[in-house]
């Protein structure tokens, strides 16, 4: 089994457990809107993919970490939740979506550890940029006394 994936619909799909956002999100497709999951799953994606970035390698561009699929998929239903109105479902949802946003950040920071890829990626990934404090001045010309 590949240990990063690409995120489908079917996969969303199968996650959602509410008949109403199912019922929400078809109705979209019926009303001539366009599917909320054609922008959202490109969308959390990279997101999932920028997290990873930190300490990682990446697999191929469109992929992620079989670990992290189910942390997408909460945050996908919850973004959809919202985006189609349905208030109480993202309310339901809303710790969720939370979880699998500190989950990516442990990812980010090192604590959560993923998968390598089976196949690394060719593009180019920045490394993390070094971060300087400022420092605080312990002396300037209020100080100096006597000079």
């Amino acid at each position: 089994m590949d240990t990063w994936i690409t995120l489908t619909q079917d996969d969303v799909l199968a996650s959602i457990n509410n008949p109403e956002l199912t019922a929400a999100l078809n109705t979209a497709l019926a009303s001539g809107q366009n599917n909320p999951l054609d922008t959202l799953l490109p969308d959390v994606t990279a997101e999932v993919r920028g997290h990873v970035r930190r300490r990682n390698t990446l697999g191929q561009s469109g992929t992620l970490p079989q670990e992290l699929k189910n942390a997408a998929i909460d945050i996908i239903i919850y973004r959809a939740a919202n985006r189609l109105r349905k208030k109480a479902i993202a309310e339901d949802k809303k710790a969720d979506h939370d979880l699998a946003l500190r989950k990516l950040q442990g990812v980010a920071d090192g604590s959560v550890a993923v998968s390598a890829p089976d196949n690394p990626t060719t593009e180019v990934t920045s490394a993390p940029a070094p971060r300087f404090e400022k420092t605080r001045r312990e002396f300037g010309y209020e100080e100096e006394r006597g000079i």
